[in-house]
């Protein structure tokens, strides 16, 4: 199989191009779990978030 590089003429497209297909793509159903793969992404955001807050609301 051949496969053309992709050439970079202006990092910024690209960077936003990029975003754009990482975006949909975290849209998608995960291929075992059959959720969106953004779902599955919030829970450990989730816990992290409360863990972070209860060892910042701590006085040391």
């Amino acid at each position: 199989m051949f496969l053309l590089e992709r050439t970079i003429y202006n990092p910024d497209d690209f960077n936003q191009q990029l975003w754009k297909e990482c975006e949909a793509d975290h849209q998608r159903l995960h291929y075992e779990k059959k959720i969106e793969i953004a779902r599955l992404h919030e829970a450990p955001y989730c816990a992290f978030r409360q863990r972070n807050t209860l060892v910042s609301d701590m006085k040391l």
